[in-house]
């Protein structure tokens, strides 16, 4: 899986492409490392744009929670865009709709971010 990320306005987004899956030989800690990275640099705000996530297994939810968990720590937000719709499934299945945020864009998602830190 890659990671890209880009800033708009004061949010990270970031653009996880393909599976965020359990592999052959490890734990993919792409988008985990990728925010532990940004939040040194002192990002605080971020939108996971889940679009071109082609496929999710469990540890690939444990790396949505753990960095969701890791940012929260640090007084940070994370708000999830555009899951697909399979991906939004899986989401409420688990509960997880629950601990994070999904906005069906990402222009919301940042919106969202953007008014919280004036407010």
């Amino acid at each position: 899986m890659d990671v890209r990320e880009r800033t708009v306005g004061p949010v990270t987004v970031l653009d996880p492409v393909g599976a965020l899956v359990l592999d052959d030989t490890r734990v993919d800690t792409a988008l985990k490392d990728t925010v532990g990275r940004l939040m040194s640099e002192g990002r605080r705000l971020f939108t996971i744009d889940l679009s071109h996530v082609t496929q999710v297994d469990t540890s690939g939810l444990t790396s949505l929670v753990a960095a969701q968990v890791a940012v929260l720590k640090h007084g940070g937000h994370i708000k999830l865009s555009s899951p697909t719709p399979r991906l939004r499934q899986l989401l409420a299945v688990t509960r997880l709709n629950k601990f994070f945020e999904i906005c069906g864009t990402e222009r919301e998602a940042i919106e969202k971010l953007d008014n919280e830190t004036r407010a």
